[in-house]
Formats: structure tokens, sequence, C-alpha cells
């Protein structure tokens, strides 16, 4: 065994058939071998070992992690230990390759660089393991499984190596990474989206977070939590009260403002879930129209048009708003000009819809038709 100074030996089986201690076999504890009275038959594993060895330390080294990072190659991986920050265990496999979550082998805990292991993840066939690290050192690393043959002993073992991918972008947010229509999203500086290029083995960051960049360079992403809610095409990344939205179907960004600040998500049966600060779990639904009793405002902001053409003076007469039909729901419209940086307001556009369950008798409407409906605005 690997082992001396065991506590003792629980089990020793021949081809799954138990054997005896003192019949079959005599255990040395302090030498940590078990030597038999007559030689099994040679054969490829078919002595097995149960041994037990109280140590608390090396007990810690599992019990104090405190992420998970998922299954790879049939083994259990977790990380997260605060003091083996940069350091990632697998738990073991059975005889049969069956994953082994109370069994944690020594010898098979490796370090990933120098830095604070952030998130692991599982990409096709590859484990991509992303760290705190700065310029000086790989921020991204990707794992795959090789088969060892110990040139004494003859044994084979399955090795996990690891190798760089980028020294420039990694996560900082623990346990935030997600996988958005299998490429990986990390917190870093920013939200950076991985892409495979034509190499093999070779990932690009992409800047994912441009358009909200300004939002998050002051603020602390190392407390970020995030989700995808992948029924919707939603990306959501959560400091404090404030989630900003990535829908990746059509490529758009927008902000949720809270009453409450999330602690996590979770989907639900395709309904997404929250919990919150104070203890209560909350549902987002599109049924209803207040955030837990606090109106909903609504803001969107298209940026500056010159049309294509700056050097000319721009008048217009009248535009034509068109809004999606709800049982209740205006557009306040303000206008800001390259001569008037304020906001000024416009005109309010409304419409609503004929409903028994939600009529507001004052501001009562017969309309019923759930057409996008055009308003012309002078």
């Amino acid at each position: 065994m690997p082992e001396y100074d065991i506590d003792s030996v629980d089990l020793v089986t021949i081809n799954g058939v138990e054997v005896t201690v003192g019949e079959d076999y005599v255990v040395d504890l302090v030498n940590g071998t078990v030597t038999f009275d007559s030689p099994p038959s040679e054969s490829t594993n078919s002595v097995e070992v149960t041994w037990t060895k109280e140590d608390e330390d090396l007990r810690n080294l599992i019990t104090n992690c405190l992420y998970y990072g998922g299954v790879y190659y049939a083994r259990f991986w977790i990380f997260g230990n605060p003091n083996h920050k940069n350091t990632r265990y697998c738990s073991g496999v059975t005889m049969a390759g069956a994953s082994d979550p109370t069994y944690w082998p020594m010898y098979t805990d490796s370090d990933v660089g120098e830095y604070e292991i952030t998130d692991i993840k599982t990409q096709y066939d590859k484990q991509l393991i992303f760290t705190s690290g700065d310029s000086s050192g790989a921020s991204a690393w990707y794992s795959t499984n090789e088969n060892y043959i110990d040139p004494n002993s003859g044994i084979h073992q399955t090795i996990f190596p690891v190798f760089p991918i980028s020294a420039k972008v990694g996560n900082v947010a623990k346990g935030q990474v997600q996988i958005l229509l299998n490429s990986p999203v990390t917190i870093w500086k920013g939200v950076y989206k991985w892409v495979s290029t034509y190499v093999m083995n070779e990932k690009n960051a992409e800047w994912l977070s441009k358009r909200v960049q300004r939002d998050l360079d002051d603020l602390d992403l190392t407390k970020a939590i995030t989700w995808d809610w992948d029924d919707k095409g939603l990306y959501l990344i959560c400091i404090d009260k404030r989630i900003w939205v990535y829908n990746y179907r059509v490529d758009a960004w927008y902000i949720l403002d809270l009453p409450h600040q999330p602690t996590c998500f979770m989907t639900v049966e395709k309904q997404l879930h929250f919990g919150t600060t104070d203890g209560q779990i909350m549902r987002f639904d599109e049924s209803l129209p207040t955030f837990d009793g606090e109106e909903i405002i609504a803001t969107w902001d298209m940026g500056y048009n010159n049309f294509g053409a700056d050097w000319l003076r721009k008048s217009i007469q009248l535009m034509f708003i068109s809004i999606l039909p709800l049982t209740s729901t205006h557009v306040d419209i303000y206008l800001s000009t390259d001569r008037n940086a304020s906001m000024k307001f416009i005109k309010t556009v409304s419409y609503g819809l004929s409903n028994f369950d939600t009529w507001d008798f004052l501001n009562f409407s017969f309309q019923t038709n759930f057409s996008p409906q055009p308003k012309k605005v002078n």
C-alpha cells in the first residue's frame, strides 16, 4: 500500500472474493503491507485492499474546499480550499469506472499555476480552469486526460496535465463562469466570452460587455453573481440590487434594478427564482406588473444619431412610436440634442387593452387590438 503506519486493513478481496486474515494473508501495519500465504495468480487488478488511516490534516484538504467544479472523466472535481487556493482535487472511481464521491485518493491533487482558482468548467472533452492571476501569470488553462504507465511497477494511471490558454484574461468571481451556447463566459475587468479558433486547443477572449462597460468599471466584480437562463436566452450578472441582462439571442443588453438584493439564482421548471439577503425566495413572472409592489420603470436611451451627415442641420417634424400592446402601458418621450444636452419632455404616448381582470375605470379603454400600435408625435 502507498502508506505507512496505517490503522487497520478492513477488507482484502481476490477476484472479488473476500479472503481471511491469518489464514490467507498477514498484515504489517507499520510498513503498510499485506503478505499472502499463497500468492494470487497473475492477472490485472485482481487484488483489492481496503484500509484505514485517520489523518485529520489530509481530510481537511477535501472538506475545506468551497466550490464544485463539475464532473470530468468520471471524477468529481472540487476547489477553493483557503489554504491551497491554486489546487484542484478529484474523486476516485470504482473498478467499474463509476464516480465515487466517498473516495478521494492521495496524490491526485494538482496545482494550477500560482494564482487562486476561481472556477472549473467542462467543455467538450476538455476541462477549463480559470484563475484570478494577472499579466505575469496564465489566468486561463485547459486540462485533458492522459494514460501514464509507471516504468517501475507497470501500473496504469490516468493523469490530468494542464496547459495555459491565456496570460491576460481570467476570472475573478468565484464559481460564476457560465457556458453560453458552448462558449465559456468569465468575469475579468468586464465580461468576456471565450471562443475557439482554427488552431487546436486555442481560445480567444472576446470583450462581451463593451456596451455596458462604463457601468462595470467602478464596481467590485469579485462580488458578482451570474446565471444563464437558457430557456429565455438570457445571461445575468448581478451586483447588489442591479442586474445587467444580456440577451444572447438578439445581442442586446439591458438593466434591471430590484428592490431586493439577490444572493443566488436558480431555474425551476423554466422559471427564474432567486434568493435574497433578507431570506426570501422570489420569482420573476411576466404576468406581474410590479417588482414586489414597486412600479417597474423601463428606460431606453437610443443614443445620439447624426443620420450619416454630421455637417447638416436636422429638424424633426414628427415621429412615429410603436407600442407593444399590454394591459396598460405608456411611453414618456424626451429629447436631447447637441445644442441642449438636458432631456426635454415631448409627449406621453399610451395604450391599454380591455380586460375584465384589470379594468381601471380611471383609465378605461375599449381597445382590443394586440398588434403594435404606431403613434404620431409632432
